[in-house]
């Protein structure tokens, strides 16, 4: 797909995104008021439910007042008479009066009478939370087996207030159905009896939840459902923004497009057939947005990154010439020893000269890799002192963050003081007071004062292939260290502190001895 296609989709793609983003902040926001508008409208609903309901218990509470007024009452707590019951306490009393429960206590909380009808009236067996003490002298809500009761209890007294109290009367109403769809009707709502509560729903329909807390502390909830007086002008308003809005996305995609193919999309085609011709040694300079200028710069770094690798890989070519050649030079010398002196030490010499030489080969390929990680510089400068066959004498130790090129930075700082300083002994200091510093220095014939300024630079030798010290200073600027003479015998490397040194057994040499000048 050509780039002017995908911006075209991209534009198509945000464009969208715009259209819906702003679609649904409009829609949020009308919603939004909308919603407030009609929490209004149902929390008002509620409220006038809730009354019409207290209204109902009042009027059971004016109902239970008077039968627990009644002097006939009062003298049927003492007599029990059967005559109060059949005259007053029958199935057409609790019918006519729509009393689904009816229990009298006498002054001990025994019970004297007691009936329970369901909303069928159907018989029920008397529950004994009927005859809590807390539910007495108390009116509200029960909540019974998924059915909601409104309750009333009135002390029982002599119609002129004498006398003492003689017990409790306590009467319920079942809320079925039916009777709270006559109370909807009367406020134009729809209403049902829910086990658990919903949240608020602002459809075509306004649903809310009545909570009602019982004498018990159980809860009840009312589910009440009324017509949305405000659905279609909201529904009309979304159609208007919705196309208002596509239209504005619209007219801005097709600007964006526009400019989005004048100020990058043809930059970046210019890129691209630099891209195709440039060469190492190409810079291209582009003018534009900050992410195509950024654009241009990086791939001005990448082509820097490229011109320095290859550099590095010329550099690890001649690495590998310069010590594969010094192997082999080895190698031929101790075989024509060997064939002349016929001595086997030679031939031995010969043979670890060439497996120096297929070590030096892997190390070449681990340089390529470039894996950084910790050597000990005192088993290193161990090693190579014991594959030259020379004396090494060494204080101190310290770990540093290298490759496998550290191998050949110190054999070509130990080769060099034998082949050209006719070295037998080297001397390594290692040093942790300030940062990592290791001394080298040689028995042997050391530098001029005029070759010291020269001995690092490539290609500069008084006999050999001149790359040696050269190699040196490159590995130890790859480290982010350094290298510098100190005297004709001595050359200090410094490498980088490592964040945590890791502590090391004290040398058992004397710290008095002096290393750098043997001969004092």
């Amino acid at each position: 797909m050509k780039i002017r296609e995908l911006m075209l989709l991209a534009g198509v793609s945000l464009a969208l995104i715009l259209f819906l983003s702003l679609s649904y902040f409009e829609f949020s926001v009308t919603r939004g008021n909308l919603e407030k508008s009609l929490e209004v409208m149902a929390e008002q609903k509620e409220i006038a439910f809730k009354k019409m309901l207290e209204l109902s218990i009042r009027d059971l509470e004016t109902l239970c007042r008077d039968w627990a007024f009644w002097d006939d009452t009062y003298e049927f707590i003492e007599s029990k008479s059967e005559d109060y019951v059949r005259s007053n306490l029958v199935f057409e009393t609790f019918v006519n009066a729509r009393i689904n429960l009816m229990v009298f206590l006498d002054r001990n909380g025994e019970v004297v009478f007691a009936k329970f009808y369901d909303s069928e009236w159907n018989e029920m067996e008397i529950s004994p939370i009927f005859t809590l003490r807390e539910l007495f002298g108390r009116s509200g809500y029960l909540l019974l087996n998924g059915s909601l009761l409104i309750l009333a209890s009135e002390q029982i007294k002599r119609s002129d207030g004498s006398g003492e109290p003689k017990g409790y009367i306590l009467m319920g109403r079942i809320l079925d159905q039916d009777e709270i769809g006559e109370i909807g009707d009367v406020l134009g709502l729809k209403a049902e009896l829910v086990p658990i509560a919903g949240g608020r729903e602002f459809g075509e329909k306004l649903v809310s939840y009545l909570e009602l807390e019982d004498l018990t502390g159980n809860k009840a909830f009312l589910r009440i459902e009324q017509e949305n007086p405000l659905y279609s002008f909201y529904l009309n308003n979304l159609l208007f923004t919705i196309g208002f809005f596509g239209l504005i996305s619209f007219l801005m995609m097709i600007a964006s497009v526009f400019v989005v193919d004048r100020q990058i999309v043809s930059k970046i085609e210019k890129l691209e057939e630099f891209a195709k011709k440039a060469k190492t040694k190409d810079r291209i300079e582009l003018e534009g947005t900050e992410e195509i200028e950024s654009l241009a710069r990086s791939m001005n770094s990448m082509l820097e990154r490229i011109e320095k690798d290859e550099e590095e890989l010329k550099f690890l070519l001649r690495v590998l010439r310069h010590d594969l050649m010094n192997a082999l030079t080895s190698v031929k010398g101790f075989l024509e020893l060997y064939r002349v002196e016929n001595e086997p030490e030679f031939l031995e010499k010969a043979e670890k000269s060439l497996e120096r030489g297929i070590d030096i080969i892997k190390v070449v390929k681990q340089l390529e890799a470039g894996e950084m990680k910790e050597f000990e510089i005192r088993s290193v400068v161990e090693e190579l002192s014991s594959n030259y066959s020379i004396d090494a004498e060494i204080r101190g130790d310290a770990r540093v963050l290298a490759d496998e090129g550290i191998h050949t930075l110190f054999g070509n700082l130990i080769q060099n003081a034998i082949e050209h300083g006719k070295a037998t002994k080297i001397f390594v200091e290692i040093d942790r007071t300030e940062g990592i510093v290791v001394r080298f220095s040689d028995n042997g014939t050391g530098f001029k004062e005029e070759a010291r300024a020269k001995v690092f630079k490539e290609g500069y030798s008084e006999k050999g292939s001149g790359l040696g010290l050269f190699i040196v200073k490159k590995l130890m600027e790859k480290y982010g260290g350094s290298v510098e003479f100190q005297g004709k015998n001595t050359i200090v490397l410094r490498f980088p502190a490592p964040r945590i040194e890791m502590p090391f057994p004290e040398d058992s040499l004397d710290s008095s001895s002096n290393l750098l000048n043997p001969g004092e």
